[in-house]
């Protein structure tokens, strides 16, 4: 079972990638910003992180360079309704 973090500011959004990514058998951790993603990831790490890109705050682009300076090896899937 993987960790994924799931970083969406729409809660339809959020709560439907954790939906799938549970009944695939892995740990769906949804949180609703960029800032709260970071501090999840700090706190617990992932496996994947599925982002959406554009996002009040902290954006896609803005988590995956954080991201990939904290911890580089973990993958990273960005998504956007636009």
């Amino acid at each position: 079972m993987s960790r994924v973090l799931i970083i969406e500011d729409n809660e339809t959004m959020r709560t439907g990638l954790a939906l799938v990514t549970s009944r695939m058998g892995h740990d769906a951790v949804p949180v609703a910003s960029g800032a709260e993603g970071m501090d999840r990831l700090r706190e617990r790490g992932a496996d994947l992180v599925i982002t959406d890109y554009r996002m009040q705050g902290m954006d896609g682009l803005e988590v995956l360079d954080a991201l990939k300076r904290v911890l580089p090896e973990t993958a990273v899937i960005m998504i956007t309704a636009h």
